[in-house]
């Protein structure tokens, strides 16, 4: 699905995506501000930045398995995310990947993520994380965020 596909398109409330989609690129559904749910099929191995962006009432996301990195600002204010669970394909997650996601309760990681970077997660209210294997975390990976559980293995 190409740059800016459905940016804006304020209708949208719920999307399936099929099977044959490879690569959701840039700003593709960006500003959709009545998305609610989207499962992204195991067939995408590429997600853009800021894909899902400023789709404040999503709620729910599942990921494909065989992502390998989130760009930058993919849920930048989702204030309705609840929940995210990172795939083990994901090695790599880009700072501002989940800029004012005020709502978000859950994150698990990736046991094959090398290091949190710099401001991933930015004013974020978690309420639990879990964190498996020994990650380097760095100093504003958790920049401005009220977390209230971070357990790890």
């Amino acid at each position: 699905i190409y740059d800016e596909a459905f940016r804006y398109c304020i209708r949208l409330k719920n999307i399936f995506i099929p099977n044959s989609v490879i690569k959701i690129h840039n700003y593709v559904f960006e500003n959709n501000i009545n998305l609610s749910k989207i499962k992204i099929p195991n067939s995408v191995i590429y997600i853009g930045e800021n894909s899902f962006s400023d789709c404040k009432k999503l709620k729910n996301i599942k990921l494909s398995n065989n992502i390998d990195s989130i760009k930058s600002g993919t849920f930048y204010n989702c204030n309705n995310l609840k929940y995210i669970e990172i795939p083990n394909s994901v090695k790599y997650i880009y700072p501002y990947t989940f800029l004012n996601c005020k709502k978000l309760n859950y994150v698990s990681f990736s046991k094959n993520i090398l290091n949190l970077e710099d401001q991933i997660f930015v004013k974020c209210n978690i309420k639990y994380i879990y964190i498996s294997n020994k990650k380097n975390i760095n100093n504003d990976s958790f920049y401005k965020c009220k977390i209230d559980n971070i357990t790890s293995n």
